[in-house]
């Protein structure tokens, strides 16, 4: 995947804003089912953090919710990643960063590869593969 540069931001922020609503219906949600324990919905607005395209016009978008509070509520991230590819957004998951981006399987489409740390319940790898609709994970402990 090759860095977004301004240009392709103004041309498709039509689909950012898509993934800026999926993001509120997810984020709200999570929060009405008690992933984070009946804590509020932290006041902020959602931006856009990260953007990729791939030479095949497939979009990888990184949104989060920007608050004055904290970012991990009972070890859940306050961000998401999102993929744009023939007319339909994908919700990913909520990883702390993008390491890789690469066609490790050679199966034509890139594999993504994520890092995110939990603050009190460790680390963890992601490889998402097969278009983003399979994953494979290793965890490890911090303690």
């Amino acid at each position: 995947m090759i860095p977004w540069d301004g240009n392709h931001i103004l041309k498709n922020q039509q689909i950012i804003n898509k993934c800026i609503e999926e993001f509120e219906k997810k984020i709200n949600y999570e929060f009405k089912n008690g992933l984070y324990d009946k804590e509020p919905l932290p006041k902020g607005k959602i931006l856009l953090k990260k953007c990729y395209m791939s030479i095949k016009d497939t979009l990888l978008i990184h949104l989060e919710l920007h608050t004055k509070d904290k970012l991990i509520y009972n070890d859940h991230l306050l961000c998401k990643w999102f993929l744009y590819s023939n007319n339909e957004i994908q919700y990913l998951g909520s990883f702390t960063n993008l390491i890789d981006a690469a066609d490790y399987d050679k199966d034509g489409s890139s594999d993504l590869m994520f890092f995110t740390t939990r603050m009190y319940n460790g680390c963890y790898y992601t490889l998402l593969y097969n278009n983003a609709k399979k994953r494979a994970q290793f965890y490890y402990g911090i303690n």
